[in-house]
C-alpha cells in the first residue's frame, strides 16, 4: 500500500497481484479484473467493520495526535499491516500517525514484523499538524502510543546510498510485505532503491 497525497501529501494506493481462476470459460482479462472487483468489494466490507469496532477509537486518537490521513486511510494501514506477510518499510511517517497504525497492525496480526521506517526530519508548518522538529516529534508520538520499541527509525533521505545501506543491513535477508510511501511525489526512484526487498505481490 502507498500512502501518497491526502492535501498536498496524502492518498492511498494498492496494487493486486493478480490471482488466477480456476473459471477457464472466462477471459483471463475477464477474470482478473472479476477477482479486482471482489478484493476491493472485502476490503470495502472490513473497513465497515473496522468503522464499528475499537481500533477505529483508538486510531482516532493517533490522528487527532499525530496523523494528517484521514481515519479510513489509518484502518486501511492497520489492516495491510495486520495482513500482509513478511515485514513493513515506510518512507516519509512525518510524526507517526501511519507508523503507529502499522506497528497495531503488526502487533495483532500474531507474527513477528520489522518495521523500518525512513524520515528527513526538519519542520513543516501546517494548519492543524505543525512540527518545529519533526524527528523529535515522531519519536514522542511513537513513545506516546508504546510503539516505540516496535519500529526501527531511520534518520536521512531514502535516495541516499548511506540510508540505502542502513535500511538493507537492517531488514536483513528479510523481505517487505508491506511498503509505504508519503514523502513526496517520486515512487518510482524509491520503488528503484528497494524494489528488489519486496516479496513478490507484496501490498504496495
Amino acid at each position: 500500500m502507498v500512502p501518497q497525497g491526502l492535501g498536498n501529501r496524502r492518498s492511498l494506493r494498492r496494487h493486486i497481484a493478480p490471482v488466477e481462476s480456476a473459471v477457464a470459460t472466462q477471459p483471463k482479462s475477464a477474470v482478473s479484473t472479476s477477482t479486482h472487483v471482489n478484493e476491493v468489494l472485502e476490503l470495502l466490507r472490513k473497513l465497515m467493520e473496522y468503522r464499528s469496532s475499537d481500533v477505529r477509537h483508538r486510531l482516532e486518537k493517533v490522528g487527532r495526535a499525530a496523523s494528517m490521513l484521514h481515519t479510513d486511510v489509518l484502518l486501511l494501514i492497520y489492516h495491510f499491516a495486520r495482513f500482509s506477510s513478511e515485514n513493513i518499510l515506510e518512507i516519509g511517517p512525518y510524526v507517526g500517525g501511519s507508523t503507529i497504525a502499522a506497528a497495531f497492525g503488526a502487533r495483532e496480526s500474531g507474527m513477528r514484523k520489522k518495521i523500518i521506517s525512513i524520515e528527513a526530519g526538519g519542520k513543516l508548518k501546517h494548519f492543524r499538524l505543525s512540527s518545529r522538529n519533526i524527528i523529535k516529534d515522531l519519536k514522542k508520538n511513537l513513545l506516546r502510543f508504546g510503539v516505540a520499541e516496535d519500529v526501527t527509525l531511520i534518520n536521512g533521505r531514502s535516495f541516499d546510498a548511506a540510508i540505502i545501506s542502513e535500511v538493507r543491513q537492517a531488514m536483513g535477508s528479510a523481505e517487505v510485505g508491506l511498503f509505504i510511501f508519503d514523502a513526496d511525489n517520486n515512487v518510482r526512484r524509491d520503488l528503484d532503491c528497494y524494489g528488489n526487498l519486496l516479496l513478490m505481490g507484496a501490498d504496495s
